[in-house]
């Protein structure tokens, strides 16, 4: 009997053993995932020992992650081991007793899963001195590292207080374009006990007494809400019922039918989705009516968002609005199948206890976001192929019969030049100034490709997110890549006029160095290498005549023998120093990264080839080629092509500029035809192809003729000369909006209902509704400005004929519906170098423009055209005039020429001429008999009637403006796809 008992015991006891096993022992054989997941966060509790110093950091901020990745059975796919909570992630690691930061970098591959935690650290504290940089906030080229693994498949999930102060306002915002939201700074969370001075943190009190004027006094449970030095604090039966604020999944995402609704105790924040469709989990309020109220002010609800998912293009991102992985919990242990199933049907749900929310919300929506990722291929993190050479040099083009050729799927191919200049400023950017913006890039990018070329060249080193974007650009599309061509330049406006000199050659070869660094990802915060997009260099010296006489009077010329080029002792001095700084180039690409670029020397029509008697020995597998600028018309570019590209042999030439304003009286489709008409020469000629000059207008340029008109020249950048073709090159027009209301209507009387005046960046508008349009077969009408003041300018409104009210400058004579010219008065012809607006009764005005060119005549058409100036609809008259026709130097400024004292034509002089702030312009309307030149009507009536007012604007330092393709780029689409 005592044998059956005890064999039974027995074999309880086995199977006790049995069942406590079985999960643990399918759990190690259940199939785990190597996962490549980096989790990057930078707050951690510090807990001292006995004598107050830093001992260890606290995990708790990211422990809970961890603990379910290890449950999961996700891997490092490096190693094949399970993630480690004190070690496997990048932020803050405690050295000696204090802070330092391993950050975020590009790694060899792409990871699957970036989840960033809390990016506070200390918050830049002092406490212990000086913090070693990258402690507290996220840094630009961190959240560069993140920006760049999202565009290639990486899922990012983000969380509370990611984006908050310390990290700078520009990283948030590539953090706000990933994840599809825009962050408030708005957050709260709910205290147990408002009097507790230990769980309501100082921050909140301060704001709170500042608001209210009044210390902080208040007790039991609540709700605070607060940012912005603005602050909302809910009492519980006062503002809202309930345990505290609830988390629960949109009803919509049923993948996520095991979360559960549960209450929500720990810190949040107030984000605004950019698609409310993007919400997937959101926080409920019961709030009291009082408690609506004092929401209200602030544009809150009973409702708002908890988790947003962006997906987009094959690109998902995750952001939890909440300090959701912050949990405290005990480390319990995962390794059985069903871990988080018991543990969830043993938490409790208590008040203030984070581990319900944790095991019913948090463990089975992560587990299911998780699941989701699909591993990434581990291959390259970039497309672009290279070819490696007998010598080691990898080769991504080079020059193969006077032709580019590139290396792609295993072979090499022609490759014809069909690109775009990028110039480098935009609206009210100072040169060489362009935002630093992932999402302006690529949108740029996108539209260029889209116009089917295949290569861009940019003039200068750019911001760190422009190759950040070409690099995600070239990624997603990797049959429509994009390749670069980067010029090489250096400022020498402060160095002497002798290239030769130490200063001049240091200045070129420091150049160099950034330059190439940062293309292969290796200066300052250019992280992305896109050296496998780079089709080569152009080397640019800033040369001029007189640079080039300055440095031939320097010497004899000796030759340059260098490792990689060389001129013999018949070069010039300039070709020698231009071969030291090619053979340096060389050399430097291929000592620091083994790999090679060909190179080309740019000049136009002012410089000679600088390539005659160069040289490359065996060493340069990629090639030399020459690169000429020619901005000029079709028909000269064809007469003369074959004669440049034998000027340049045995190097073959590529066109790195050639172009077509749409400027003046021409149009968008003649600039679209002319371009058109230069790259068939271009494809009619040896040449290896070209690129369009521009990409985008560029307000602020200059031609010969206008630059002194524009006073002062260093505030051109701040309005948009449409008259002058340098500003107007741009397929992308870069304009001012099309005004759709009027500053000033002044009512008329009679054939006239009112005249309304308005201005922008670009143009002075007037619109003339008529209650009963004049006969243009009889009459005509006449607009006259007196754009200085009310003292200076013409008083008769034509010969003999009657006086207006002020003296004016200006004369805009409209004959007909399509006919119509701007006239001024002689001592005012800015076109013919006069600048003074004198007192006048002769009634006489001329025409502007000298010899062939025009530039009285208006365009007639609607305003979606550039080069439109008025045109006619039922009864209303519309017209603009460009502020330069109006003599204004400076419209942002309120200054218009007025110079007495000179006179003539300045080319190419700056500030030369005097400008005086304007008073405002007052224009007068008359309807003139064309028979008899007499006024038929005259509006205002006189200068006490209501109609006689002056209009004028408020002065501007940051321009308003608009983009918007020309007509001539789907020419170009056309013209490329050929």
């Amino acid at each position: 009997m005592r044998r059956k008992k005890f064999g039974l015991v027995y074999i309880v006891g086995i199977a006790l053993i049995v069942i406590i096993a079985t999960p643990f022992v399918i759990w190690r054989f259940v199939s785990h995932t190597q996962l490549d997941i980096v989790v990057f966060n930078k707050t951690f509790p510090l807990v001292s020992g006995a004598s107050g110093e830093v001992v260890k950091l606290d995990y708790s901020k990211q422990q809970g992650l961890y603990w379910l990745m290890n449950y999961m059975g996700l891997k490092r796919p490096d190693t094949n081991k399970e993630y480690n909570v004190k070690r496997d992630y990048y932020g803050n690691f405690l050295d000696n007793g204090k802070l330092v930061n391993k950050p975020l970098e590009s790694r060899e591959h792409t990871p699957d899963v970036i989840f960033i935690s809390d990016m506070y650290g200390t918050g830049n504290s002092k406490t212990n001195g000086s913090e070693p940089a990258g402690v507290s906030g996220m840094r630009k080229e961190e959240v560069a590292v993140i920006a760049t693994s999202y565009e290639k498949g990486t899922t990012i999930i983000g969380e509370y207080n990611i984006a908050g102060d310390p990290t700078t306002s520009d990283v948030a915002q590539e953090l706000e374009h990933i994840f599809g939201l825009h962050f408030t700074g708005v957050a709260g969370k709910f205290f147990s006990d408002l009097s507790s001075e230990l769980d309501v943190p100082h921050w909140i009190r301060a704001i709170y007494e500042r608001q209210y004027g009044k210390q902080w006094n208040l007790s039991g449970a609540g709700i605070v809400i607060a940012g912005n030095d603005r602050i909302v604090v809910l009492q519980r039966e006062v503002g809202f019922v309930g345990s505290s604020l609830q988390i629960r999944m949109s009803e919509q995402e049923k993948s996520y039918d095991r979360v559960k609704a549960v209450d929500y105790y720990n810190w949040f924040e107030i984000v605004e989705p950019v698609n409310s469709q993007s919400v997937i989990a959101w926080y409920d309020l019961k709030l009291t009516e009082a408690g609506a109220a004092q929401l209200k002010p602030y544009g809150l609800s009973s409702s708002f968002p908890a988790i947003i998912a962006n997906h987009a293009d094959g690109r998902n991102s995750y952001y939890l609005a909440g300090d959701f992985t912050d949990y405290r919990g005990p480390d319990r242990i995962q390794k059985f199948v069903g871990a988080p199933t018991l543990y969830r049907y043993f938490s409790i749900d208590s008040e203030g206890d984070l581990g319900y929310f944790y095991w019913n919300f948090y463990i089975p929506f992560m587990s299911q976001v998780l699941k989701e990722v699909t591993p990434l291929k581990r291959e390259i993190t970039q497309t672009g192929e290279v070819e490696v050479a007998e010598d080691g040099s990898q080769l991504v083009s080079k020059i193969v019969d006077g032709q580019f050729a590139v290396y792609r799927q295993g072979a090499w191919s022609k490759y014809e030049v069909k690109g775009v200049n990028i110039g480098d400023t935009l609206p009210g950017e100072a040169g060489s100034t362009l935002p630093d913006d992932h999402s302006f890039y690529l949108d740029w990018l996108e539209q260029i490709a889209n116009m089917n070329a295949n290569t861009i060249r940019v003039y200068r080193l750019m911001p760190p997110t422009f190759y950040r974007a070409l690099d995600s650009y070239n990624y997603s599309h990797p049959k429509e890549q994009l390749l670069l061509l980067q010029s090489l330049t250096v400022d020498q406006s402060g160095s002497s006029m002798k290239s030769l000199d130490r200063e001049a050659v240091a200045s070129f070869q420091a150049s160099v160095d950034v330059t190439v660094n940062a293309l292969h990802g290796q200066y300052a915060q250019y992280s992305n290498d896109v050296s496998r997009y780079v089709l080569g260099y152009l080397l640019d010296p800033n040369l001029s005549a007189e640079r080039v006489v300055a440095t031939e009077s320097a010497g004899a010329a000796t030759g340059y023998a260098g490792e990689y080029v060389s001129v013999d002792k018949d070069a010039s001095l300039t070709e020698s120093w231009l071969a030291t700084v090619i053979d340096y180039l060389f050399a430097y690409e291929q000592t620091n990264y083994q790999m090679q670029h060909p190179v080309a020397v740019a000049s136009d029509s002012t410089m000679k080839p600088f390539l005659m008697h160069m040289k490359v020995s065996s060493k340069v597998t990629a090639g030399l080629f020459g690169a000429y600028s020619f901005l000029k018309d079709p028909e000269s570019l064809k007469n003369n092509l074959e004669s440049f590209v034998k000027e340049y042999q045995p190097y073959p030439l590529l066109i790195s500029e050639f172009g077509y304003p749409s400027s003046g009286n021409i149009t968008e489709s003649e600039q679209g035809e002319s371009i058109v008409a230069l790259w068939q020469a271009i494809k009619d000629s040896s040449a290896m192809g070209g690129l369009i000059y521009e990409w985008a207008d560029e307000w602020g340029k200059s031609s010969s003729k206008t630059s002194s008109r524009m006073v002062p020249y260093d505030r051109g950048s701040l309005w948009h000369n449409v008259t002058d073709p340098a500003q107007n090159y741009g397929i992308l027009a870069l304009e001012s909006k099309v005004p759709t209301e009027y500053s000033m209507i002044l009512h008329g009387s009679g054939p006239l209902d009112s005249l309304a005046l308005t201005s922008d960046e670009s143009y002075f508008y007037m619109k003339a509704s008529f209650n009963q349009l004049p006969e243009f077969n009889k009459e005509r009408i006449m607009i006259y400005l007196d754009t200085i003041d009310r003292k200076n300018g013409e008083y008769m409104l034509a010969p003999d004929v009657l006086q207006n009210w002020s003296g004016v400058e200006f004369n805009i004579r409209i004959d007909h519906r399509d006919q119509a010219q701007l006239l001024v008065i002689p001592s005012y012809n800015a076109s013919k170098g006069t600048y003074f607006s004198a007192i006048s009764t002769t009634g006489m005005f001329e025409q502007m423009g000298t010899g062939d060119e025009d530039e009285s005549t208006l365009t007639a058409g609607s305003f979606e055209a550039s080069s439109n100036h008025f045109y006619v609809e039922n009864k209303t008259l519309y017209v603009r005039i460009p502020w330069m026709k109006l003599n204004f130097s400076d419209p942002s400024g309120l200054l218009v020429l007025n110079d007495e004292k000179r006179t003539g034509i300045f080319d190419n002089e700056k500030n030369v001429l005097t400008a005086r702030m304007t008073v405002g312009i007052i224009a007068s309307l008359v309807i003139m008999d064309k028979k008899t030149n007499e006024p038929t009507y005259h509006f205002p009536e006189s200068v006490t009637s209501a109609g006689y007012k002056t209009f004028t604007w408020s002065p501007w330092e940051v321009p308003k403006y608009t983009s918007r393709q020309k007509s001539s780029y789907a020419q170009i689409q056309t013209m490329f796809l050929e």
